[in-house]
Parts: structure tokens; sequence; C-alpha cells
């Protein structure tokens, strides 16, 4: 019994493994754009189109990944914006970024450079909710 459990056991981390994998490649393959900031640059995915314009700001230590199934879908309604904040994902480290003021200074900068011209919903999460 214990043997079925661990082969069990194997063959659903083998699959997960695969399955993450397989992920991983879908979305390194979908096309990101950078915005240079004083030499370094931030990531970005910028999709759909609308009345309006939503934000996705991630948190913690992760990237705009985080936002790919709800970019998705929100993409049929609206303008959509995810990106890797300084640091994270692809974006470059800048030095100085991990402060509340940077991380303000990131987005409104992202906006602008990106001609966003309509009203912006911002959503977040973890620290990119604060």
């Amino acid at each position: 019994m214990n043997d079925y459990r661990i082969r069990f056991c194997f063959s659903f981390l083998t699959v997960l493994t695969f399955n993450l994998y397989v992920m991983a490649q879908d979305i390194e393959n979908k096309e990101k754009e950078y915005i240079e900031n004083n030499g370094s640059k931030i990531y970005y995915r910028d999709t759909g189109f609308g009345n309006a314009t939503i934000v996705l700001v991630s948190g913690g230590t992760l990237g705009l990944e985080t936002w790919e199934n709800f970019q998705e879908q929100l993409s049929e309604y609206a303008r959509v914006i995810s990106y890797d904040r300084s640091g994270l994902g692809n974006s470059d480290y800048i030095p100085n970024s991990k402060n509340m003021n940077s991380m303000i200074g990131e987005l409104d900068m992202i906006i602008n450079r990106l001609n966003v011209n309509t009203p912006v919903i911002l959503a977040g999460h973890s620290i990119g909710a604060i």
C-alpha cells in the first residue's frame, strides 16, 4: 500500500511539473514589450481596447504572469496593462526602487508613456494594492 502511494505521488508530481513547464513556455512565448526608464527596461503587456484602461499591479515578488488569465478575460471589455515592477520578472532592477514613492512613480511613468487617455482602473494584490 505504501508503494502504491509513493508511485501515485511521483506520477502526480511528474504531471504537475510538466504542466507548469508547458504553462511557463506559453507565457514566455507571448510577446512582451518594454519601456526604457533611465537606461533600465520595464517589461509590460498591453492588450485589448475600450473606454477604460485597467492597470494590473502585482504584489510581492510576482511579475506580470500573475495576471495572465485575468488579463486575457478583461481584454474583451477594456484595455488592460500589466507590468513587471523594477527588479521583478523580466524588468531590470533600478536602485532605490523598492519604496512606495518609487512604485508610484513607476506606475505613473507607465501610464504616461503608454499614452493612456481613458479613465484608469487600478487592480492590485498584496503590496500592489496599497
